[in-house]
């Protein structure tokens, strides 16, 4: 069941309208709005609310709004917020930066409330109002098995910032890797990805960016995770991060360019730019597979939640099961979209595989990363300092 609820300024008065829709858990329409006979205009110097619709969708993972026709004045703004957590930060779509249609960024809460604040403008022919016609408020999980290892025993990343410098060291590695949405064909899939080299390159696999359009249509976010370790003794914060895009980070605003892909190796290359390598750092891949027994440790998005990390399972190093002619084997927890995270050696830190698949309750697999880089060497697309030799004892 959904629940929307309108309320605007009319004539000085406050008008509501409580409007219940029964639908089914597919359905994401509805419509509201303010058509332009109906825009408020006002005097006021500082912006003013006006408008007020509240949308509760108790199965949502989050909401992430399609408006259409929207034009605002140049003062007035669009504010998105939690009517339950307050602590989500706001949304704000204002009348200089959005216009037309499309769809706002996800507001990771089940309970929003769309506003409308305006404020005195300079004169306009132009016709103000907007739409609000539907909303998304999950993501899939796209093609490949991955899994948990029994309890997942993965933790926040920020657990990993502690005072053990090998931990330490792990944790600062971790922001190389972004939380990906890549919508195809109507759909909004979750994956991970991470910056290679120092040319602002982003790795991940090709059955999350499949050609040059999902390219065009991902969404890459970092530094989506929570800002401390969790209390496990505190209820209230101890799953802050376990939901669809919560723990919002930073999301890249520009064109990702789609460089090459493989099918085989189940890797595509993306560039965006070097200043994403000096903001978030970059990871490099081994040019040697790892060997059996290596300790591992992974960095990633799963089910599109805030960054986790998981370098053990019962207390023990998780650690290369076996090397497969194309692939490494292990025991790490990898929940479905964790499809594109680095599997890192816990002696030197390079990537050694590029997690892609698993089996029913483990174990799971990843890419090997001599594979990859030979392929890109062959193919001319390998960045700029992306590798490094093997690890010698």
């Amino acid at each position: 069941m959904r629940t929307t609820a309108c309320t605007w300024r009319a004539t000085g008065l406050l008008v509501s309208l409580v409007l219940l829709f029964v639908t089914a858990d597919d359905d994401m329409s509805l419509f509201f709005g303010i058509p332009p006979a109906a825009y408020p205009i006002t005097s006021a110097t500082t912006p003013t609310l006006q408008y007020a619709h509240n949308v509760s969708d108790p199965s949502a993972n989050y909401l992430a709004f399609h408006f259409q026709n929207f034009s605002l004045g140049e003062n007035d703004y669009i504010s998105i917020r939690s009517f339950v957590d307050k602590s989500l930060a706001p949304i704000r779509l204002d009348g200089r930066s959005f216009r037309g249609d499309f769809l706002a960024p996800p507001l990771a809460s089940r309970y929003a409330t769309i506003e409308l604040f305006t404020a005195a403008a300079s004169s306009s022919s132009t016709p103000r109002g907007f739409a609000v016609v539907g909303y998304e408020s999950h993501i899939a999980g796209g093609d490949g098995n991955e899994s948990i290892c029994g309890t997942d025993e993965s933790v926040e990343a920020a657990c990993f910032n502690d005072i053990n410098p090998i931990h330490r060291f792990m944790y600062l590695r971790s922001g190389a890797v972004a939380r990906l949405v890549i919508r195809r064909n109507r759909t909004a899939f979750g994956c991970t990805g991470w910056l290679v080299g120092t040319n602002g390159h982003l790795l991940t696999n090709n059955h999350c960016i499949q050609d040059a359009t999902d390219a065009a249509n991902t969404r890459i976010e970092f530094l989506a995770q929570a800002p401390g370790c969790p209390d496990p003794n505190d209820s209230s914060l101890a799953n802050t991060c376990n939901r669809q895009l919560a723990c919002p980070g930073e999301v890249w605003t520009g064109a990702p360019k789609f460089v090459t892909t493989s099918v085989i190796l189940d890797y595509t290359l993306v560039l965006l730019d070097p200043s994403v390598v000096t903001r978030y750092g970059a990871l490099k891949l081994r040019t040697a597979t790892g060997d059996v027994g290596e300790p591992l440790y992974v960095v990633t998005h799963p089910l599109a939640w805030g960054k986790r990390m998981e370098d053990k399972k019962g207390g023990a190093q998780v650690v290369v099961e076996q090397v497969l002619d194309l692939e490494l084997q292990y025991s790490l927890d990898t929940r479905k979209m964790s499809s594109g995270s680095p599997i890192l050696s816990a002696k030197d830190h390079s990537v050694v595989a590029l997690h892609h698949s698993g089996l029913d309750n483990c174990p799971n697999f990843g890419v090997r990363s001599d594979l990859i880089v030979r392929d890109l060497v062959q193919t001319g697309f390998l960045p700029d300092n992306a590798t490094v030799d093997a690890f010698d004892d």
